[in-house]
């Protein structure tokens, strides 16, 4: 199946689980998580702002920033000088209000939520020299082997090659979370040289090691 018809089923089966149905697979998918040495070792979440019938990561964040570990969401760049589909990750701190906690977003053209763009927030590697990074990474479909099909756009997939060299460049240990329904699991995704595979896919059924 290509990708455009992947998606397109993808998108279909994911709209057709009932709101309660998927708020409640959302919520599996973080205990699986929560309970996972890659949540309970890592000092730092990279994770991501759900739109729409995605399945939502929300309290992966939410417990991060209870146990004080830092907790970062992307940004797109719109005016990348390369040309190519980019993005940054910006920390965000705890607050007890949840007006509170979204005065640090603004929403972007697409509706999707991202932190402001302050520099001192801009995440780094640099910052966690011999840390543990676990980036929470969305998707359209995934497969047992780690390869994801993404939205077509090529963020994720630029923003990961790059994150994975500057956590080897200064001895980071990072693993990347396919987070997702079990409707969006599917034997094999068309993949290119530039597509990054995960380490671990994440639904309400639990988690694969795609190492193993």
């Amino acid at each position: 199946m290509q990708k455009k018809e992947l998606r397109k089923k993808i998108k279909m089966l994911r709209g057709a689980i009932p709101e309660q149905e998927r708020l409640f697979a959302s919520h599996k998918a973080c205990l699986h998580v929560l309970k996972s040495e890659m949540f309970l070792s890592a000092d730092a979440i990279l994770s991501y702002m759900a739109v729409g019938d995605e399945a939502d990561p929300f309290r992966i964040a939410t417990a991060a920033l209870h146990e004080h570990k830092a907790v970062a969401f992307p940004r797109c760049k719109h005016n990348n000088p390369s040309g190519l589909p980019d993005m940054d990750f910006f920390c965000v701190h705890d607050a007890a209000e949840e007006t509170l906690f979204y005065s640090q977003f603004i929403k972007n053209s697409w509706n999707i939520w991202e932190p402001k763009p302050l520099k001192r927030s801009l995440f780094s590697c640099r910052t966690f020299k011999n840390k543990k990074i676990t980036v929470i990474v969305p998707g359209s479909a995934f497969s047992a082997n780690g390869s994801r099909l993404g939205w077509g756009r090529g963020y994720y997939d630029t923003y990961l090659m790059k994150l994975k060299e500057d956590a080897e460049s200064h001895d980071c240990i990072m693993h990347t979370i396919g987070f997702c329904f079990d409707c969006q699991l599917v034997t094999s995704v068309p993949v290119e040289v530039h597509d990054v595979k995960m380490d671990f896919v994440v639904s309400q059924s639990g988690i694969i090691n795609c190492n193993a």
